[in-house]
């Protein structure tokens, strides 16, 4: 992984063959054989396919540009290798949040927590029938935990979930305006499913309720992609440094879905309202500690790409005639 041959600045160079490590050691410590492999992989692929790699255009795009720049990536990383960029979890992650390429992947909230939610928290017989759909693209979704009232108090949650048993749905809504689901990724643009955390009630009591629980909610028409009926849901906009992903907002009135829909593995309602909690609750709310864990993750390789620079910087700019009997100016490094 030596970059020494490709060190034209003098500098710069000088200050690397003053380095007091070995450096492919340090590079295997940080970043670990396995990924290297892969991101060899990646260079390569990318020197043989330009078009999968983005460029300083990218500064200079509309948001609407950065996430059709991306989906069009995404569509030629799928023909390519499928099962390398796409399908691999640990591949996709590493492409699209650490190391070669720029912004959000839009669809990154579906194959990574709405992916994961269906894999978690669906029984076998749920994910066996939703997971194809889910993986072929044919099924979008987005992780609908975060309200405008509460997030990470789960137990806050006020969007509710009530068992008809006359129609064996359940009816999801927005009964305030605190309980409007605010800031899901994939949601403004791309979803037409959500995994929705809602208290579920099941009718024999009025007053009482179970929790939150995952449910499994159309929002948009796989046909027309327009929201469907009771569905209030749109995009949030800009946002600074994350334009290319579609944070949007949702709201329920009085949306009716069936019973089944109800993510089971954990959890299960009976046609005559018996719930029956089947392991720890906490096991519902995995999906977003492990997605903080993977953003700790990431960011500590956005620290490396920012240091990098900066230290690079500090080397090839010279500022100052402040050494005695030196004509150049003293590096920023030194000063």
């Amino acid at each position: 992984m030596s970059i020494k041959n490709k060190i034209v600045n003098p500098d710069l160079q000088e200050e690397r063959d003053k380095i007091a490590f070995n450096e492919t050691e340090m590079t295997e410590f940080l970043f670990g054989k396995d990924r290297l492999e892969v991101l060899a992989r990646v260079v390569s692929d990318q020197k043989k396919y330009p078009e999968i790699k983005t460029g300083f255009e990218w500064y200079e795009m509309t948001r609407e540009e950065k996430m059709e720049d991306w989906l069009k990536k995404y569509n030629r990383m799928a023909a390519i290798d499928r099962d390398f960029y796409i399908d691999n979890p640990v591949n996709s992650r590493m492409f699209s949040w650490t190391y070669l390429q720029v912004g959000i992947n839009p669809l990154g909230m579906h194959t990574s927590m709405f992916t994961k939610c269906i894999e978690d928290l669906a029984s076998d017989e749920q994910g066996s029938a939703l997971l194809p759909k889910v993986k072929s693209l044919g099924m979008i979704g987005c992780y609908a935990q975060t309200e405008l009232g509460h997030g990470s108090n789960v137990s806050g949650l006020e969007t509710t979930a009530k068992l008809d048993t006359k129609t064996d749905e359940f009816i999801i809504h927005s009964p305030t305006i605190t309980s409007t689901k605010f800031w899901p990724g994939s949601l403004g643009v791309m979803a037409n499913h959500a995994v929705v955390f809602a208290k579920l009630y099941t009718g024999l009591d009025e007053d009482f309720d179970y929790g939150p629980q995952a449910f499994l909610v159309p929002i948009r028409s796989v046909e027309t992609h327009m929201p469907l009926e009771g569905i209030e849901v749109g995009d949030l906009g800009a946002k600074f440094g994350y334009n290319s992903m579609d944070n949007g907002y949702l709201r329920f009135n009085q949306v009716r879905i069936p019973r089944t829909n109800l993510l089971c593995r954990f959890a299960g309602v009976t046609a005559d309202g018996e719930f029956e909690m089947r392991g720890d609750p906490r096991l519902l709310y995995r999906i977003m500690v492990n997605t903080r864990m993977l953003l700790i993750f990431g960011s500590g390789f956005f620290m490396y790409k920012a240091l990098t620079i900066a230290t690079r910087y500090a080397v090839c700019r010279r500022q100052f005639k402040t050494v005695p009997g030196v004509k150049s100016e003293r590096k920023l490094l030194d000063y």
